[in-house]
């Protein structure tokens, strides 16, 4: 007897034959949350001259579902259905086998245009599955259905996802990323994959244009020090672009004494930000951030010193974090009262 799916030392056999050509979802359910059943589907006219043609955990669902099988089925072919112990506990299950019906754009192939942007989209993964070496680089469990964009001109886009892991392919197949941003070339096509996190079910994404994240940070030209050394210093950061929600700043500065450089250390601003406001509008957005010397040079006193500032632009969605970088510019640091 066949163990090559999930093994197990227990089994017991179902056949189906469909009247017609039909795409077949089958679950051995037990109505327990650790799945205890294992099920495998075979063609074939003895035991020993089998084929194995679905495992469940090569299902839509991973490993984690030994209990499911998805599969296609010709009209006239019998297949045998092995439900087997999965985690070597015994029991009782009930067998359901029924037509799926698939997403039009299941399988790659046939992709469906999201049609002109921006575009939002609204579908199903609950009967979605995997296409045999179908990878899914940017998560999910659940089986993937898939879309395409066709850019008139090369511009900037993005795709955010809501409960769904998406993954952008160029036209011949290789991966760009999960979700963007990217740039794309005039007459050009892509590929969307997505998949449900962390059940099948209803998702949304949209595809639209982005400009990305530019701009400046600067220090003001005074700064405070006070009696231990500590350098309180301010100054502004401007930027423009889509999906800024807050951001944060890095100040380094370093004193000289004559040629050598006797003081020197770093300071960070935090910023609040509101929930939903957004950074990057093009206005001055004030920081403060309170510097230390480092641990040889415990202090910094009054007079010159060099201040270089970095900022790093917090958004959403994460992955469009941009980095800045300031001049170095000189600060007087006066005694704060």
């Amino acid at each position: 007897e066949e163990t090559d799916c999930n093994g197990g030392v227990a089994s017991v056999w179902y056949r189906f034959t469909p009247d017609e050509d039909m795409s077949i979802r089958a679950e051995a359910n037990d109505n327990i949350t650790f799945r205890t059943v294992a099920l495998s589907v075979y063609t074939g006219t003895s035991l020993d001259a089998l084929t194995l043609l679905a495992c469940g955990s090569q299902s839509p669902l991973g490993y984690f579902s030994p209990q499911l099988v998805d599969f296609d089925a010709t009209a006239g072919t019998t297949y045998y259905f092995r439900a087997a112990d999965f985690t070597g506990a015994l029991g009782t299950f009930t067998l359901d086998v029924e037509e799926l019906i698939r997403p039009v754009n299941d399988d790659r192939t046939n992709a469906q245009p999201v049609g002109d942007l921006p575009a939002s989209v609204s579908a199903d993964t609950t009967n979605a599955t995997v296409e045999p070496g179908e990878e899914r680089p940017c998560g999910g469990v659940t089986g993937s259905v898939w879309y395409s964009v066709t850019t008139a001109t090369a511009t900037d886009l993005t795709v955010r996802p809501a409960s769904a892991g998406v993954a952008v392919y160029e036209g011949d197949g290789d991966l760009i990323g999960c979700g963007g941003p990217f740039r794309t070339v005039a007459g050009g096509t892509y590929l969307i994959q997505v998949v449900s996190y962390p059940t099948p079910g209803p998702f949304n994404f949209e595809v639209r244009t982005y400009t990305p994240i530019a701009g400046s940070v600067s220090v003001d030209p005074q700064a405070k020090i006070d009696r231990f050394g500590k350098v309180t210093i301010t100054g502004t950061l401007r930027c423009t672009g889509d999906f800024g929600i807050g951001f944060n700043v890095q100040v380094t500065l370093q004193q000289q004494a004559g040629k050598q450089s006797v003081a020197e250390g770093y300071g960070f601003a935090y910023p609040y930000t509101p929930p939903g406001q957004a950074i990057c509008d093009g206005q001055p957005h004030a920081w403060t951030a309170i510097v230390y010397g480092s641990q040889t040079s415990t202090a910094f006193w009054t007079g010159s010193m060099t201040a270089t500032p970095s900022a790093t632009i917090l958004t959403d969605p994460y992955y469009f974090q941009a980095d800045l970088s300031g001049p170095s510019s000189k600060v007087s640091a006066q005694r704060a009262k």
